[in-house]
């Protein structure tokens, strides 16, 4: 098969683009023809370690204060011919059987979706995040600092009258303006173009079939945990005892991910196990606030590592006794997680999104997103468990994770029936038959 994917950024910036990576490795070492499609990467980022494979890029688009473009950037989110373009004259180059879309909004807007469908190839669509749904694609109100639901199986309407009404995006009007644009824009693009949704957690597709797409077009398919070769990691001597004591956060610094409520909660326990660190694992743009509290508080052991590589991470996760997912938002599928119990470390987690579906009994523990005391007395409970590198972690963890070959044997059969409805249409033309 020939697979074109399509994410709006091919540099890293968080689990979507290490998904899309693994993804474009796997099929291209599957026997597959894979081309990607996104945004170039901003000024001092680069392109992640992908195949060698044709690649097309849109325009590099910022929306951060300062940048050159950024007027432009704002006008063209909607909409943006130039993208939608580039696309026809991808596919016209590369004639794939089917694009396999990650998330277009903004950087390459739905133009790009669009250009698809009128050149009759079928699409698939992951659903990372919930720009179906919600015109701030997080389920979040900036301006309330709270989560929202109020845009889930409303009319297209309200689905711009309650973004505007709250300001919900960043607490600015103009900015809600274009995000919900944006949306009732690209609403209209996908339900002309009816992708296969796949949902990376039940909670996502319960929520997409609650807003009112096809049931029938969504499926649950989670994300990849592990090759089938690879276990977690047992306890091993030095991986034990003391040498396993310090607490672990994974993430990115903004307040939704609830770091602050990790700081507070290590603060009350911290006295308790003297050898122990707080290691915070990230950046962001709460991270100055976050030292700050350390400082002024007086919170003691705790190390800001900043953005760490994969190797780094397995290190940290290698002295950890426990990672902490506080988030105060709908996660979908958060890749820490996994990462955590994949190296044997259990996880505290927010009863939010998917995340409890991704924990267990035996793999760590869920607490109320709004529950500090519960969160203190979570974090003092693994302080002093003999989860960390247990046999019955990883039993719990194998029984519960989606191997990498199976995730994409999955997939493959979406794509083959996806190729094979819009051949059998008679409205879809095969790869070869896509005009030049």
């Amino acid at each position: 098969m020939k697979i074109l994917i399509a994410s709006k950024f091919l540099h890293h910036v968080g689990g979507v683009e290490t998904y899309v990576r693994w993804l474009a490795h796997a099929l291209a070492d599957s026997g597959h023809e894979v081309g990607l499609f996104g945004m170039a990467p901003p000024a001092g980022a680069d392109l992640m370690a992908l195949p060698e494979a044709p690649m097309w890029l849109t325009r590099t688009r910022s929306f951060e204060a300062g940048a050159s473009e950024r007027a432009r950037s704002a006008l063209l989110s909607v909409w943006s011919p130039e993208a939608g373009r580039r696309m026809s004259r991808t596919l016209a180059e590369f004639r794939p059987d089917l694009v396999h879309f990650h998330g277009t909004c903004y950087q390459l807007t739905p133009s790009v979706v669009s250009a698809a469908t009128k050149a009759g190839v079928p699409s698939v669509l992951t659903a990372h995040e919930f720009k179906l749904i919600c015109a701030n694609q997080t389920l979040f109100d900036d301006a309330a600092g709270a989560i929202c639901t109020a845009c889930v199986g409303v009319s297209a309407r309200t689905k711009v009258t309650a973004p505007l009404s709250r300001a919900c995006m960043k607490g600015s009007r103009a900015v809600t303006l274009l995000g919900a644009a944006e949306g009732r824009v690209a609403d209209r693009v996908w339900e002309r173009t009816d992708p296969r949704i796949l949902a990376p957690s039940r909670f996502m597709r319960d929520l997409l079939v609650a807003d009112g797409r096809p049931d029938e077009r969504i499926d649950y398919l989670d994300l990849p945990w592990r090759p089938a070769s690879r276990l977690p990691r047992a306890g091993r001597p030095d991986q034990t005892g003391e040498a396993r004591r310090n607490v672990v956060f994974l993430g990115r610094l903004s307040p939704v991910k609830g770091a602050d409520r990790l700081l507070r909660a290590w603060s009350a326990v911290a006295h308790e196990h003297p050898g122990a660190r707080l290691r915070i694992l990230g950046d962001g743009s709460e991270r100055a606030s976050l030292e700050a509290e350390v400082a002024a508080h007086r919170i003691p052991r705790v190390d800001f590592l900043g953005h760490c590589d994969a190797t780094r991470i397995e290190a940290e996760l290698a002295e950890a006794v426990v990672t902490v997912h506080p988030a105060r938002w709908y996660e979908n599928s958060p890749f820490s997680v996994r990462e955590s119990l994949m190296a044997g470390v259990p996880a505290i987690v927010s009863d939010l999104g998917g995340m409890p579906e991704m924990v267990g009994a035996s793999t760590g523990r869920v607490v109320p997103y709004q529950d500090d005391a519960a969160l203190v007395e979570a974090l003092r409970d693994a302080l002093t468990s003999d989860l960390a590198g247990s046999e019955r972690l990883r039993d719990q963890v194998l029984e519960r994770s989606v191997t990498e070959e199976g995730h994409m044997e999955a997939l493959l059969e979406v794509y083959r029936q996806e190729i094979a409805a819009a051949r059998a249409s008679g409205g879809s033309p095969s790869a070869e038959d896509v005009p030049a």
